[in-house]
């Protein structure tokens, strides 16, 4: 495929992309949007309650974007670490 047949398909992308207003996101951008939302909850986390034990990071880490996006809202809630803890183990 010659170069600018490449850059006419990247262009025709963009264009599509404004038509349809909607964000064409990659799997790499998802990841990456998913790793960034983990991290502010933990940072949210460390600061209402100091320090957080690595187990618990982990198994922020490994909760599912729908439900980092719930924990957000739960923590505002929550009064203690045990808070977290049964929010994370119910």
């Amino acid at each position: 495929m010659a170069k600018s047949d490449i850059i006419q398909k990247n262009e025709r992308l963009l264009q599509l992309r404004e038509e349809q207003k909607m964000p064409f996101i990659t799997t790499a951008e998802r990841i990456g949007m998913d790793k960034e939302a983990k991290s502010l909850v933990i940072r949210q986390l460390s600061k209402k309650f100091k320090d957080l034990d690595d187990g618990i990071k982990t198994q922020i880490d490994e909760l599912g974007i729908t439900e980092v996006e719930n924990l957000s809202e739960d923590l505002l809630d929550m009064s203690g670490i045990e808070d977290l803890n049964n929010w994370l183990n119910r």
